[in-house]
């Protein structure tokens, strides 16, 4: 993930962030920080979720809860690490 300088000093970040996080308000905060830096930001509220988009996309980043409800995010970086050699 990039940044890029933007007029008053701060950087605007170019690249694709998935968020995963199963707490809507969460979610929504992070999405629209992210979204207001300029990043194109995609959304899973679930393991399954984000195994799925990143199925389909490409990200710069991944933004994971670690205390996801049933599969923990550090359950699920395993299975990421395992699935996406280099993520």
């Amino acid at each position: 993930m990039e940044g890029v300088q933007r007029p008053g000093g701060r950087p605007k970040l170019q690249g694709s962030v998935l968020v995963v996080e199963d707490d809507p308000d969460i979610r929504s905060m992070t999405v629209s920080i992210l979204r207001s830096a300029g990043a194109t930001v995609h959304e899973a509220a679930t393991a399954s979720e984000a195994v799925e988009c990143l199925d389909h996309s490409g990200f710069d980043a991944v933004v994971l809860d670690w205390n996801l409800a049933g599969e923990t995010g550090g359950i699920l970086l395993e299975r990421l690490r395992d699935r996406f050699p280099g993520l």
